[in-house]
């Protein structure tokens, strides 16, 4: 092991001897099934002996522990949005084994797979909205920790469903960004030459000149899932992908200005609002604070879907705009500081945590889900 590893590997281990990171034994996991995989790792599901809740458990392909470790610390450092995906601690078959995250289960896995069970006509607007909204509080949570995702796309945003009324059986559906395979923290880009992943959500200017993406190579990605929301398909899902000469001539169709058309029946203010997302320049892309802004007022005001372009009603909207696009729930504890965060290249100090992040965390939200779990199967044998 080189000298730079061994620094990375103490580092975990000084954070879980410290408390400041649960290590769980791989035997209190049962049920392991894979469930996915990311872009650099494969998921399992598994069953947490101790409650009925499930949870996800994730491994590298070729386990890098510098990379690892950097993972681990965008969780840590976004642990208090409800909208990315939440990280508990870590794990490992035998001591001699590679680490393992143990992560917040989705059930109803990726958005893409959301929009094909459900149906995407039968998915009322407000819960587009909604989600929409969800999505773009989790990157505006990532931005705000210096973080860009870099492979934002419909695979990777994860839909829980939970059951939040106990005398009447109402879903509600929460989007989660997750995968950090791709990410990294903007001050320590140093070139951006990796292969993309999904052309199809890709900035242009990125797949065109290679130029090193940032938040708004991230807002480019947020107008095309916006896109498929409202659609429920795949982007330019009819195009050819038979060999790489296909993805070659979509990728440049896309630099060249291709875009999805809008299906019908989209309101007009949505459309427009992801359709400034994913145009050319980037300096013309809008901000998180102005998505989140707009998707505020579609949350709460809309009512019917509304295919006019009248700009009274627009501009009406636009003044009943609550303040809340800072309601991310922060609670400004956090397990480690911002500087914490950003010295492991330097010192690879212990965490300093503000408070410790151990298992009473991760009991007190397992006996959330098996709440959840319960009245879940109570609405299906209401139903029943």
């Amino acid at each position: 092991m080189s000298a730079s590893n061994e620094l990375y590997e103490s580092w975990i281990e000084n954070a879980i001897s410290n408390q400041h990171i649960q290590l769980f034994s791989h035997g209190d996991f049962i049920n392991k099934d894979k469930c996915g995989k990311g872009g650099l790792g494969q998921i399992k599901c598994a069953n947490w002996q101790y409650s009925d809740g499930k949870v996800a458990l994730k491994e590298l392909f070729d386990y890098n522990v510098q990379r690892f470790v950097q993972e681990v610390k965008m969780h840590i450092s976004c642990h208090w949005s409800e909208y990315v995906v939440r990280f508990f601690g870590l794990t490992k078959e035998s001591p001699n084994d590679k680490y393992m995250m143990v992560m917040e289960y989705a059930n109803f896995q990726s958005l893409r797979n959301f929009l094909k069970v459900k149906g995407v006509t039968n998915i009322d607007w407000k819960v587009r909205f909604k989600l929409s909204l969800d999505i773009a509080k989790g990157l505006n949570c990532l931005h705000s920790r210096k973080i860009i995702h870099r492979d934002l796309h419909t695979d990777n945003i994860v839909i829980n469903q939970i059951y939040w009324n106990k005398n009447c059986c109402q879903p509600k559906f929460i989007a989660k960004i997750t995968d950090f395979g791709e990410a990294i923290f903007r001050d320590e880009i140093l070139s951006d030459d990796k292969g993309f992943g999904q052309p199809e959500f890709t900035d242009p200017n990125y797949l065109n000149s290679r130029i090193k993406r940032d938040e708004r190579s991230d807002i480019y990605g947020l107008g095309v899932i916006f896109w498929e929301i409202s659609s429920g398909k795949m982007p330019f899902e009819n195009h050819a992908r038979h060999s790489q000469n296909d993805i070659i001539n979509l990728t440049i169709q896309i630099i060249n200005g291709k875009r999805e058309e809008v299906p019908q029946q989209t309101p007009k203010l949505y459309s427009q609002l992801y359709q400034d997302c994913w145009v050319l320049d980037q300096s013309k892309r809008p901000t998180l604070e102005n998505i989140i802004r707009v998707l505020n007022v579609f949350k709460t005001e809309y009512r019917e879907v509304d295919t006019s372009t009248d700009e009274e009603n627009n501009n009406a909207q636009q003044d009943n705009v609550s303040n809340n696009s800072n309601e991310m729930e922060a609670d400004n504890e956090t397990y480690v500081t911002d500087n914490n965060l950003h010295d492991l290249d330097t010192q690879l100090k212990p965490l300093e945590a503000t408070y410790t992040f151990n298992l009473d965390y991760v009991k007190a939200f397992l006996v959330e889900v098996i709440h959840r779990n319960i009245d879940q199967n109570k609405c299906q044998s209401e139903k029943q």
